[in-house]
């Protein structure tokens, strides 16, 4: 089977399934949307983030990876403190996909035992690297019972696109009630971009919350 299908196919499945156990975007018609931040916690970056969150009294979500918190622990816990909901993004992100689906959830369960001395919630989002994952794995994350969080608007971020074009984009295809918005916390870019996007949301009456809602 190619890639293309697989992939396809693999949404086709994920989308089958309740929003408690995997999450593109909520159902609501409530205004609310979903900021998510992967590849963190960043030294130079991550700070930069919550300070802007601060100022517009925004939570979000961070998919933190386990190598970058044992190195940035103190920022990792900050991101908590605040009231930022800390979820897993793996233990080692960019050998994650070399990994069988076995060693991948024992990937997964330590990086949660991890971040649970750091909040002591037992139970927390997922997300996988580039978003890519295998039907054997999807199957183990299911029978532990630990939720998927993908996502349905990407901010394309990681293309280079300065602030200003992330920002127009949005502009030009707005957000829309329960969205599940793909953000990195290690570039300027999408800082930025954030700085233009977030009164632009709040103007339109628009809410955040973290997807701990979705448990």
């Amino acid at each position: 089977m190619n890639g293309k299908i697989y992939r396809i196919l693999r949404r086709m499945t994920l989308l089958l399934l309740p929003n408690t156990k995997v999450i593109f975007k909520e159902n609501t018609d409530k205004k609310v949307i979903y900021l998510t931040f992967d590849d963190g916690p960043n030294v130079g970056y991550t700070s930069s983030f919550l300070a802007l969150l601060d100022k517009f009294s925004v939570k979000a979500t961070f998919f933190l990876v386990g190598e970058c918190v044992n190195e940035n622990f103190d920022i990792a816990k900050s991101i908590s403190d605040k009231g930022h909901y800390i979820c897993n993004h793996t233990m080692e992100h960019n050998d994650f996909s070399k990994l069988s689906s076995v060693d991948q959830i024992k990937s997964v369960m330590k990086l949660n035992s991890i971040l649970n001395s750091i909040d002591g919630v037992a139970i927390r989002h997922f997300r996988p690297p580039r978003g890519e994952m295998t039907f054997s794995f999807i199957a183990k994350m299911l029978k532990i019972k630990v939720p998927i969080a993908m996502w349905s608007r990407d901010s394309l971020d990681y293309q280079g696109l300065c602030g200003e074009e992330i920002f127009r984009k949005f502009e030009l295809s707005t957000v829309s009630n329960g969205d599940v918005i793909l953000f990195h916390d290690d570039n300027n870019n999408s800082l930025d971009a954030l700085k233009l996007l977030l009164p632009y949301w709040i103007e339109r009456g628009y809410q955040f919350d973290t997807l701990k809602r979705a448990l």
